[in-house]
């Protein structure tokens, strides 16, 4: 069931010859209790489209619906308690209070909303999130990532509906960034909260996202299960995101006189432990000549990508598309000159 809808959203800077859209009719669907990164390059709309899907910005034309509500038919100040109430927001910046200790910071808008506060609710919170022994510590005694949970906590504590993540972790080191990751998937999956998170890190999106959106200049260019884009992206965007070395490495690949290169992507730990590229030599009598290579986690899953150079023309070419093609690898012949 659909909890978050935005239907042709574009937002327009400036005027006349001037004017530029940062968002072209932007839509996607958001069903209740997924895991969703958007993800794109700087200047891909990604933050934009963030802020209107929160409320936070309205569009020059388009809708964003939570929970079965136009929040862009609400006045301003209806829309202000409709935000409190139903999106959790967490940004790059912590934005605490400093004069206030964590729990204060925690249920700060709940009574800011005049509602009484569910100890026991937020107790449970600040225990998921490592919190309870420092309840009492005002955010200059804390460090960064612990900051970046008391953030979490306030987010969560009008129980939303919706929790954004703008670039949540891009301030923090390599550690602290997949200890909050960790968290966040933890709270989607225990606590079923529907999460959405803006990102134009890929690191991001394998380690902890179920479904992906993929910006490119203010439009979505992709979008489906990370598994599937990780292992077969359509456009060249998602293509340049999911293998940056692959392309990189394709403009620099000097082949052999009359050598093609085939990409293979394997998906999934048995494919990855399986002798494929030998059994294809010995099988079909094929021999490619690796490239490139890399492997990567997805989520639960194993995925390897392999740059392959062949000889013999298109009819070997032809027999290894076939041959590799199978129980989960996905190959298709790439242009490293392009």
């Amino acid at each position: 069931m659909s909890i978050l809808q935005a239907k042709d959203l574009i937002k327009t800077y400036g005027q006349g010859s001037n004017a530029f859209n940062a968002t072209n009719g932007i839509s996607l669907e958001v069903n209740k209790g997924e895991f969703v990164a958007i993800v794109g390059t700087s200047g891909s709309g990604k933050t934009t489209l963030l802020h209107m899907l929160g409320g936070l910005d309205r569009p020059t034309s388009g809708s964003v619906i939570i929970d079965g509500k136009d929040i862009f038919a609400l006045k301003d100040d209806e829309l202000t308690i409709f935000r409190r109430r139903k999106i959790g927001f967490i940004f790059q910046a912590y934005n605490l209070v400093p004069v206030l200790n964590v729990y204060e910071n925690t249920v700060l808008p709940i009574e800011l909303d005049g509602e009484k506060v569910d100890t026991s609710y937020v107790e449970d919170i600040l225990s998921t999130l490592g919190l309870s022994e420092k309840k009492e510590m005002l955010p200059n005694k804390l460090s960064g990532g612990q900051q970046q949970r008391v953030a979490i906590a306030r987010a969560l504590a009008t129980n939303p509906k919706v929790l954004l993540c703008d670039e949540a972790t891009s301030a923090l080191d390599p550690k602290t960034t997949n200890e909050i990751l960790e968290l966040i998937r933890d709270i989607n999956e225990r606590m079923g909260v529907t999460v959405v998170v803006i990102t134009h890190s890929m690191s991001v999106v394998e380690s902890i996202c179920k479904h992906v959106a993929i910006l490119d200049g203010g439009c979505v260019a992709e979008t489906g299960l990370v598994s599937e884009i990780f292992s077969q992206p359509k456009t060249d965007a998602a293509k340049r995101l999911v293998f940056p070395e692959g392309h990189s490495e394709e403009s620099v690949v000097v082949g052999r006189e009359g050598e093609r290169f085939i990409r293979v992507v394997f998906n999934g730990a048995d494919i990855t432990g399986t002798p494929l590229i030998a059994r294809m030599a010995v099988e079909k009598g094929i021999e490619a000549n690796i490239s490139a290579a890399s492997t990567r986690n997805i989520g639960k899953g194993v995925f390897g990508s392999m740059l392959l150079g062949i000889t013999g023309g298109d009819e070997a070419i032809r027999t290894a598309l076939e041959y590799l093609n199978v129980n989960g690898v996905v190959a298709e012949e790439v242009n490293v000159n392009a």
